[in-house]
C-alpha cells in the first residue's frame, strides 16, 4: 500500500482514494454474473 500512496506530487491525492484487497480469485466472475442477472448485488 505504501507503493500505491507514494506517488511524489500526488501523494496527497493517492492517500485519500479509499482501495480494497480482492481476495477470491473468482471476484470478476461472481460480479459479472451478479451484473448479468441484474441482482442487487453489494
Amino acid at each position: 500500500m505504501e507503493a500505491f500512496r507514494r506517488k511524489g506530487r500526488m501523494s496527497g491525492l493517492m492517500e485519500g482514494i479509499p482501495v480494497r484487497v480482492m481476495m477470491n480469485p473468482q471476484a470478476a466472475l461472481l460480479g459479472a454474473a451478479c451484473r448479468g442477472m441484474a441482482a442487487n448485488c453489494v
